[in-house]
């Protein structure tokens, strides 16, 4: 559903997802659908809050990183 929303509903030749490197299933079906800027990381486990799922103020700054240097390359 995710990828039927983003696709109906954006432009993808804009569209920049930020993703787990191994979100294959999701990665893959981006791709089949022409998105072509994918950031990926590969968080360590003390990037997001204890039995919670998401990213702590720690993952939040790393992936933000990632993002800004995508931006710079």
């Amino acid at each position: 559903n995710f990828i039927e929303i983003i696709n109906l509903n954006y432009e993808m030749s804009k569209v920049i997802l930020v993703t787990y490197i191994n979100n294959l299933n999701l990665i893959n079906s981006l791709k089949k659908i022409n998105v072509r800027k994918i950031i990926t990381f590969n968080p360590d486990k003390n990037w997001y809050v204890k039995n919670d799922g998401h990213w702590n103020c720690f993952g939040h700054r790393k992936v933000s990183k990632k993002i800004i240097d995508y931006f710079n390359e």
